[in-house]
């Protein structure tokens, strides 16, 4: 059956999931997975990955870039298991895809882990602490990868190990490879050109994944103009060949808060007869 599906699949175009037919489709997916419904532009960029294009999504703090980790995981998890949800049929990369995840602290490797676990994503974290905490129990956290989760969660430094080098020579883990991601990309430009050279190894660890392997990368504060670009050639990422997914980080909510209360404040102050001296006091002070 597998056989005949393939077959029928490669006759026909690709499905394109960046259609108004293919985002109905992957939300219906996500409502049955997810305790909320996923905001336009993550359908959009979740779309562009399951199309075969890297993404990188600058967005607000708070605006849901883990979710396009997620997302596209509970995706291709989803079609791998059933191709037929899609007409003509999805053709999965692998029947048991593994994300690479790099994130900057252990803290934040342990939070997203929970939070891809909480979505029945199988996650494991390997930094220094959680090896030494495997060695005291005579357990290889490297073994362990290359067939039983979803989601791996790196620190930099781990991009360079012995361990991780044995996993990508692994054929049977090499071969679930679905993608590399990269939390809080910018800092392959603030911490990779100082103190934390580790982050130079993403670039290369990317040319060495397979060719059906996308890259997606979140941030809420890379800099357009020589910041950006770097962050780009480091990852060998060329203008055209990606999806840049931008949104302003002007938090207009907070900002008409603020104003809002800034006029409550003067109208207070013009009440009590203090708004002349609080406008001299300015003055005088700047």
């Amino acid at each position: 059956m597998a056989s005949s599906v393939s077959a029928t699949s490669r006759a026909r175009p690709p499905f394109v999931f960046s259609t108004a037919e293919g985002r109905i489709l992957v939300r219906r997916v996500l409502q049955k997975k997810l305790p909320y419904t996923p905001h336009d532009y993550q359908l959009e960029g979740v779309c562009k990955l399951l199309d075969g294009t890297d993404l990188v999504a600058v967005l607000p703090t708070g605006a849901g870039k883990t979710g396009f980790y997620m997302m596209y995981m509970l995706l291709l998890l989803e079609l791998s298991q059933k191709p037929t949800l899609c007409d003509p049929p999805y053709i999965p990369l692998t029947k048991d895809p593994c994300l690479i995840m790099v994130y900057p602290t252990n803290g934040l490797e342990e939070e997203q882990a929970k939070t891809f676990e909480s979505a029945g994503i199988r996650s494991l974290v390997i930094n220094r602490e959680t090896l030494a905490t495997a060695r005291g129990k005579k357990t290889s956290l490297w073994v362990i990868a290359r067939t039983d989760i979803s989601i791996l969660l790196l620190s930099p430094e781990q991009l360079a190990s012995p361990g991780f080098e044995s996993l990508l020579r692994h054929p049977a883990f090499y071969s679930r490879i679905c993608g590399l991601g990269l939390d809080e990309l910018h800092l392959l430009d603030s911490w990779g050109l100082g103190f934390r050279q580790s982050y130079r190894q993403m670039g290369y660890v990317r040319a060495r994944l397979p060719a059906w392997a996308r890259f997606l990368g979140g941030t809420a504060t890379m800099l357009v103009g020589d910041p950006q670009d770097r962050v780009f050639n480091m990852l060998g990422l060329r203008q055209g060949n990606f999806y840049l997914l931008r949104h302003s980080n002007i938090r207009w909510n907070a900002f008409y808060g603020l104003m809002i209360g800034y006029w409550y404040l003067l109208h207070t102050l013009y009440d009590t007869n203090m708004v002349n001296s609080v406008i001299v006091a300015t003055v005088l002070r700047d």
